[in-house]
């Protein structure tokens, strides 16, 4: 449901129209707000902190999914880990 909705808010976004601020506003009341760096960086942390081996990303990953969905961006995170795992 949020990829969908984040689908529509793009397209509202890339093809305004005279209605298009109050269809983003109605949209964005329904999509969880994204994570800041600096937060997602601390919850990435103190994953690596737990689970400190490569072996461990399927975990940290399926966690992240599970907790945060719709709040990060998958590449950024998996880029992190691949960069700060052992």
């Amino acid at each position: 449901m949020i990829s969908v909705l984040t689908k529509m808010i793009n397209g509202v976004k890339e093809y305004p129209t005279e209605t298009s601020q109050t269809e983003l506003e109605v949209y964005e009341m329904f999509v969880p707000k994204s994570l800041t760096e600096s937060e997602l960086n601390k919850i990435l942390g103190e994953m690596v902190v737990k689970y400190p081996n490569k072996s461990d990303m399927k975990t940290i990953m399926g966690e992240m999914k599970s907790n945060y969905a719709g709040r990060y961006d998958g590449k950024e995170v998996s880029t992190f880990l691949q960069q700060n795992l052992k």
